[in-house]
Parts: C-alpha cells; sequence; structure tokens
C-alpha cells in the first residue's frame, strides 16, 4: 500500500472537520491526490484550483527547493498569491 492510500483517507477526514478557508498543499503528490490529476505539479502551480468548494494551490516542496534552489522564485509566487487570497479572509 503505498503513502497516498494510507494518508489520504486521514486527510479527507481532516479537510471534513476542519472546513479550511484554503488549502495549500506543498508538493506533487497531495496536489495530484486532492485533484484527481495527472498532470505534474509544474502544470497545477501558479494558480487555484477548486477542491470541494474550497480554493486549493498547489506550490513546491520544501525538500524540492532545497534541491533545485532556482525554483524559490515559483514558490514565493505562489505563496503571495496565497497572501492575497488569505487578505480576503481576514
Amino acid at each position: 500500500m503505498c503513502i497516498r492510500d494510507r494518508c489520504l483517507p486521514n486527510l479527507l477526514a481532516q479537510i471534513t472537520t476542519l472546513q479550511p478557508a484554503l488549502i495549500c498543499t506543498l508538493g506533487q503528490e497531495p496536489a495530484r491526490a486532492l485533484l484527481r490529476s495527472q498532470l505534474n505539479l509544474l502544470q497545477l502551480r501558479g494558480r487555484f484550483h477548486d477542491y470541494q468548494g474550497i480554493p486549493l494551490i498547489p506550490t513546491l516542496a520544501p525538500e524540492f527547493l532545497l534541491l533545485n534552489p532556482e525554483m524559490k522564485k515559483a514558490a514565493w509566487e505562489d505563496l503571495q498569491l496565497l497572501q492575497k487570497r488569505l487578505g480576503r479572509f481576514l
């Protein structure tokens, strides 16, 4: 059984319980699992998607950024989009 199969039910239960205003996924697997997409993370990042009525923005995982520091700008841009959207909830 892969990590996704073991962790996804718990993640979905937590999302249902918490009812977050926004979701930010870090890395390809969580983004693909929640969005039910086969697109790679570089195709998914940079914009908001809808997850059951909740805005979801995928971005790069910290360990990926450590190995690929040239991608930090892209992750920063994603976080700025997230911050702008969060401002609507404050």
